[in-house]
């Protein structure tokens, strides 16, 4: 960088930049319920953290007005403006006051955003840092003259402020998308999208059902069905060839194919291994990898003796547990036979007569979140038992209606897959935007340098000879 610099520039540490005051160590013991806020680091970086307060009588140099720039030092990095009016500086934040004869007060405040990558690559690690203040200190950074100073910062404030109105557009796309795909759910669970596809077709649901229960009589298979709280089901806004089944009408006849995991005393982490068959937890189902996120095993002995709770590929699982609980996942199509854990459940749909794409759909519908919601119990954990779940009402088409339903929901998601990729890409280049503005900036190619600047050099030589006269006295 030295070697690099613009004309009128030079390279200095921070320390004679300005003077950063280290906050005070409050104890907890004076702590209050009123006086000033006490700022700390997790009221900087979340404007939702609570406040602990002191009406303590303090040092001047702890106390914190409107406008004054602070700097986190330690555990998460950070510049920010104060405007939260009087309070007092807790530890591991700087109060940074700026030698305003060199340096502009917001100049300083881009100029410690950029050192914070430099910060950060100096610790080892992630996460986690603590930047002494020797270290912080020396610091080197280019400076420019005080003019240049001025054009920098407004060419940065309207940089900025653009950025953040592009960044506040983007937030909304993943709702839109998350809505767009709710819609798409909803519309084609209740028949909506197969309307013209239904016109000269002679299918009824009342017929496959009617054809599945015979066929359960036959075998002996007893279908437990839960009357619990009972949801309106307005079946008036589904087609007339519908028909309307719980969970137990429409899954496999085989023993346990509706089940729930496992009681946490009848499975436990003494029982897992490095190998052996495999366990499902509910991040598995939330995120669709059930291969790659630290997966736990437990011996063959250990899963003979829970055979109940097992699953196989191409089950449906559930998340029993959740905010909101309910979400649905195939358990893919090749995977060895596993366990599931206590708070998922399986649904093994019958797929001689029935689409388990379809049901999986049709679970992930805001019109089963709906009765998922009106039958789960507990505030601070919501949870789905399996009575529970026994009791929803389950939408029956015809199956050629149901695999037309799940090709237009395939079509349809895979443009929003699309889309989603192009926002994560855009995302990513508006995120890497403010460094990349900073660069530029500290390099002197985003404004102009004009010869009436006058020279960076000549005004730190006078601050450090001032500095040498106020030393010897």
């Amino acid at each position: 960088m030295k070697n690099n610099l613009p004309n009128n520039w030079v390279e200095t540490k921070l320390k004679d930049l300005g003077t950063y005051i280290n906050g005070r160590t409050f104890k907890a013991a004076e702590w209050k319920n009123e006086g000033l806020p006490i700022i700390r680091i997790q009221n900087l970086n979340n404007n939702k953290a609570s406040f602990n307060y002191s009406s303590g009588k303090f040092d001047e140099k702890f106390k914190v007005k409107n406008g004054d720039l602070l700097m986190a030092w330690s555990a998460s990095l950070g510049v920010y403006f104060w405007k939260g009016g009087d309070a007092w500086l807790n530890q591991h934040i700087f109060k940074v006051v700026n030698n305003d004869k060199i340096i502009l007060k917001n100049f300083l405040y881009y100029c410690l955003l950029i050192s914070i990558e430099d910060f950060y690559s100096k610790t080892h690690g992630s996460g986690i840092v603590h930047i002494t203040k020797p270290t912080f200190e020396n610091h080197q950074v280019p400076l420019p003259p005080l003019p240049e100073q001025e054009r920098i910062v407004a060419k940065l404030d309207a940089l900025f402020a653009q950025h953040e109105a592009m960044k506040k557009a983007l937030e909304r796309i993943p709702q839109l998308l998350k809505d767009f795909r709710q819609q798409v759910l909803t519309q084609a669970i209740m028949g909506k999208l197969t309307s013209d596809w239904r016109e000269d077709k002679n299918l009824d649901g009342k017929i496959l059902l009617k054809t599945v229960l015979d066929k359960k009589q036959e075998l002996s298979v007893k279908i437990k069905i839960s009357n619990l709280e009972e949801f309106n089901v307005s079946e008036k806004l589904f087609p007339d060839t519908w028909a309307f089944g719980n969970p137990g009408e429409i899954a496999d006849p085989a023993k346990y194919a509706l089940s729930i995991g496992p009681f946490g005393s009848n499975l436990k982490v003494d029982d897992y291994q490095d190998n052996g068959v495999p366990l499902v937890f509910v991040r598995h189902i939330k995120s669709g990898n059930f291969n790659e996120l630290s997966p736990k095993f437990i011996s063959s002995e250990k899963a003979l003796e829970l055979d109940a709770h097992s699953v196989e590929s191409l089950d449906l699982l559930i998340t029993k547990m959740g905010e909101p609980p309910g979400d649905c996942e195939i358990y893919p199509e090749n995977f060895p036979k596993a366990i599931i854990t206590s708070d998922c459940l399986k649904f093994r749909v019958w797929s001689e007569y029935f689409n388990r794409i379809f049901y999986k759909h049709v679970i992930n519908s805001s019109f089963v979140k709906e009765q998922l919601g009106l039958i789960t119990f507990g505030v601070a954990q919501q949870k789905i038992s399996l009575e529970r779940f026994r009791s929803i009402k389950l939408p029956i088409p015809p199956l050629e209606e149901q695999q037309e339903i799940v090709s237009i929901i395939e079509s349809l998601f895979n443009k929003v897959d699309i889309i989603e990729k192009r926002y994560k890409a855009l995302k990513e280049k508006i995120d890497s935007l403010p460094q990349a503005i900073l660069h530029k900036a500290f390099k002197g190619e985003l404004v102009p340098q004009l010869p009436t600047d006058g020279d960076a050099k000549d005004l730190l030589k006078e601050i450090l000879k001032l500095k040498k006269e106020v030393k010897k006295k």
